[in-house]
């Protein structure tokens, strides 16, 4: 399934192909890294990301997520629903704590791509961040440096990277 995803051309990929692909993704590399990416690079990716985000299967919802980080990754700021992006950014400051530490995770990562790579969120990001604090990673504990959502967009901040876009989707 993997390797489909890296050769599927995304301008051919159907949003019904999509979804089959996310619900049979058993394995959070194919739900976030795989078909995230693809269906972001498709034309399908934000439609696809609202719903898949209101999906009861835990790994379809990451995958929403992770969509929507990625487009937020590419896309120029003035191509972005900055009301639609806020509005989220809310919904997750309000339902994170409920959630599964998977979804928690996914939705942490939205947050922190939201404020670096879309320029206008930061601020609302960092808020939102502060208060959510750490939350539980789903990786083992080792010698990762494991950082909150807030630090690392302190940490870009002082480096001078708010809004700086990924070039490319290529893997």
């Amino acid at each position: 399934m993997y390797l489909a995803g890296l050769i599927e051309d995304p301008a051919l990929v159907t949003k019904e192909q999509l979804d089959v692909w996310v619900q049979d993704a058993y394995w959070d590399m194919l739900s976030e890294r795989c078909v995230a990416v693809l269906a972001a690079k498709s034309a399908h990716g934000f439609d696809l990301a609202r719903t898949w985000i209101r999906h009861d299967a835990e790994m379809v919802v990451c995958a929403g997520y992770a969509t929507i980080a990625t487009l937020y990754s590419v896309t120029p700021d003035d191509q972005i629903d900055l009301a639609e992006g806020d509005a989220l950014l809310d919904e997750i400051a309000e339902t994170i704590p409920d959630q599964s530490a998977h979804i928690q995770n996914a939705m942490n990562n939205l947050l922190i791509t939201a404020g670096i790579r879309v320029a206008p969120l930061f601020e609302r990001a960092m808020a939102i961040a502060r208060t959510i604090g750490a939350i539980e990673p789903v990786v083992a504990a080792n010698n990762c440096n494991i950082q909150t959502a807030a630090e690392y967009l302190e940490k870009y901040a002082a480096q001078k990277k708010i809004g700086t876009k990924i070039k490319n989707l290529n893997r």
